[in-house]
């Protein structure tokens, strides 16, 4: 049988699975519109509506069917302030970072999320947004990033500054979470999302979702204490390696050994 007849139904069974998936991203969505609407009105309830953002994680998991894991979070303390720098390959992130830190935290995305209609109500209220087109917008986004930090939330900034290319396995990291890191004295915590990629594609639809145990490392903190402006790039390529890791060992194959 010609291989094009094989692989007809393993394609069009990835494209379902990947239209349920964005009925069930968005949709779930839509339904807790209300409860967005109501706990980003006010900044004293940001922390409620992070609480929210987990709730809708595991919903978004369980109607897919999608079983996940995190391994790590225990090192974590859900009071303290982290700087969270993992890789972006997949519209999985989002969910799946929910259910790795319990704590209070905020997104910093480019500032073009803010117009998507339904999902801009986050990024134009407890989440950051930047214009990296300008140094100006770009400035703008550290203040408000440093002043985040100053009110002691925690921050998620995917250090890539864009979403994975097919067939990279990671991009080169940008220096500023590592340099604002520094300035402010937060510990950096790297995380590996070790499946989303295959599990949902950056052209998911065109390209079909598969099912699958999605995982998440969770790296141990990375203290920034004594550290020197100097040494941004020493600490970069430190978390580079630690993020890449996982993701190496995966690409390896079994033979490799644990993630970890």
């Amino acid at each position: 049988m010609p291989k094009r007849f094989r692989t007809w139904p393993g394609r069009m069974l990835g494209r379902a699975y990947a239209c349920w998936f964005y009925v069930v991203f968005v949709g779930s969505f839509l339904l807790l519109y209300p409860v967005w609407a109501w706990t980003l009105a006010k900044p004293s309830r940001y922390r409620a509506a992070n609480r929210w953002r987990r709730i809708w994680a595991h919903i978004v998991f369980i109607s897919m069917g999608m079983p996940w894991r995190v391994e790590g979070a225990e090192q974590l303390d859900p009071e303290a302030q982290y700087i969270f720098t993992p890789n972006h390959s997949s519209a999985l992130d989002i969910p799946l970072f929910a259910l790795c830190w319990k704590g209070d935290y905020r997104f910093l995305a480019k500032k073009e999320w803010g117009d998507v209609p339904i999902f801009g109500i986050f990024f134009r209220t407890v989440d950051l947004m930047v214009d990296r087109r300008t140094k100006i917008g770009a400035y703008k986004a550290y203040l408000a990033s440093k002043a985040a930090l100053e009110e002691g939330s925690s921050l998620v900034v995917y250090p890539e500054g864009r979403m994975q290319d097919e067939g990279q396995r990671l991009h080169p990291f940008k220096s500023g979470p590592f340099k604002l890191a520094i300035q402010t004295g937060v510990p950096i915590v790297p995380i590996t999302f070790v499946d989303n990629r295959r599990l949902f594609p950056r052209m998911g639809f065109k390209k079909g979702a598969k099912w699958g145990q999605a995982r998440a490392v969770v790296h141990a903190p990375v203290s920034v204490e004594g550290l020197t402006e100097e040494e941004v790039d020493v600490l970069r390529d430190r978390v580079y390696a630690m993020v890449d890791h996982p993701l190496e060992a995966v690409q390896a194959g079994p033979a490799a050994g644990h993630l970890v």
